[in-house]
């Protein structure tokens, strides 16, 4: 059996490439441990863009069964390497590399959200483009009705950020671009299989491309692997502004993938501020926003996987205020370690995290102001067990979801 898997998702370092990473490994560990002797894996990449994960470099991965193809040869070149099956991790890689619509080997093709399609829809662009703009962040640096904030050149300079933000997407002429040579692959064979990683992403694609229900398949995105097993004591932290904030034992919130403009940074800190005005000994922690907005605001730059693991291990709470999320780690991340959540609740996060976390609407500061008052010592250990036991519940249906997959690819 001749497989061809995904590396191509593999140029950045995002939960995709995670995604990617996890299963390679789940479907290595299951032709060793089964001793599948027949079964063989070409890592298609493209040489115009290696893999950001120096472990997958093509000249630094060696495995007996384990191949590699290079995109820039061609559908043509690579259909005549008759395959068996070809694993894409992640459909949004297509849009940059649109050849794949022209494979001809049956596919599962996972399609992890429609993030441009939900946003151009539902002109979620927009609010981001405003929020995420200095002309409208007055309220940082001077008082409200400041005159210049309604001056000529707001309108101009409020509609230019947007059009260049949907320029920049692919989302002003087409919300389907991205996905486009994905889907084309779907629709190539009618044994092609669809895989999403929730019932919200789920009804997403049935909504947007109208497919029948029965060609899509939901299964959870498996565990994130840390190069440090989460469970170690291990206290070497690299950064030096973290490891002194975990020593003076500060109390703090952590908001973690903070300079991604969906993860709406902004609207949590405006609202932190005011809740650190009664609250003076506790911080928000946000990493890589690359700004400190007030004292009781403190900014880490990219942290590796030890460091990450030690920020959630010993911050008071994750705060997650994202406008959208096809599935969503970082809850469950800082969940493995007990902590409460308190989190937006639009798209798949009430799906993913249940009733553990204290919910609120991401597009009011109120909102957040209010869940913030609502976590105190008296509940604290309540939404910490809650945390816990949902945690356990969905790593279950992970390692199951994860198993059924790689059976699926395997064709067992």
């Amino acid at each position: 059996m001749k497989i061809l898997f995904d590396f191509l998702t593999l140029h950045y370092k995002n939960g995709a490439s995670e995604y990617t990473r996890r299963i390679f490994y789940a479907l290595l560990e299951r032709i060793e441990t089964e001793i599948l002797k027949d079964v063989w894996i070409y890592c298609l990449y493209d040489s115009k863009g290696l893999p950001s994960y120096e472990e997958f470099s093509p000249n630094k991965f060696h495995h007996n069964q384990v191949r590699f193809v290079d995109y820039q040869l061609g559908s043509a070149v690579i259909n005549r390497l008759d395959f068996d099956i070809f694993f894409l991790a992640c459909a949004h890689s297509g849009g940059s590399h649109p050849d794949i619509s022209q494979y001809i080997c049956r596919s599962i093709i996972v399609v992890h959200d429609c993030v441009w399609e939900e946003i151009y829809n539902n002109d979620i662009g927009i609010y981001l483009s405003l929020n995420g703009n200095d002309i409208f962040r007055y309220r940082e640096h001077g008082p409200f009705g400041k005159k210049i904030y309604w001056s000529i050149k707001s309108p101009t300079i409020r509609f230019c950020r947007w059009l260049l933000h949907c320029r920049e997407h692919g989302v002003l002429e087409n919300g389907f671009v991205t996905l486009k040579p994905a889907m084309d692959l779907f629709n190539k064979r009618i044994d092609n299989e669809l895989v999403t990683v929730s019932d919200y992403s789920k009804a997403s694609l049935l909504y947007n491309f109208h497919i029948p229900e029965d060609r899509v398949n939901v299964r959870y995105s498996p565990e994130r692997i840390y190069k440090k097993d989460m469970a170690s004591d291990s206290k070497d932290i690299s950064d030096g502004k973290l490891n002194h904030l975990i020593i003076s034992g500060i109390k703090y919130y952590l908001i973690v993938n903070a300079g991604r403009e969906n993860k709406n940074a902004i609207k949590a800190l405006r609202a932190f501020r005011s809740y650190s005005s009664t609250r003076k000994d506790f911080y928000i922690v946000t990493v890589g926003f690359k700004d400190e907005l007030f004292s009781n605001h403190i900014d880490l730059k990219f942290l590796n996987d030890g460091d990450l693991q030690e920020a959630y291990k010993n911050c008071y709470a994750l705060l997650y205020p994202s406008v959208f999320e096809g599935f969503g780690y970082p809850p469950l991340e800082a969940m493995f370690f007990g902590k409460p959540i308190l989190s937006s609740n639009v798209c798949s996060i009430p799906e993913v995290l249940g009733d553990a976390p204290i919910y609120f609407s991401p597009f009011y500061e109120s909102a957040i102001f209010n869940a913030l008052l609502k976590l105190d010592e008296h509940n604290y250990e309540h939404y910490s067990q809650m945390s816990s036991c949902q945690y356990k519940k969905v790593k279950e249906r992970q390692q199951n979801d994860l198993d059924n997959l790689v059976a699926k690819i395997l064709k067992l």
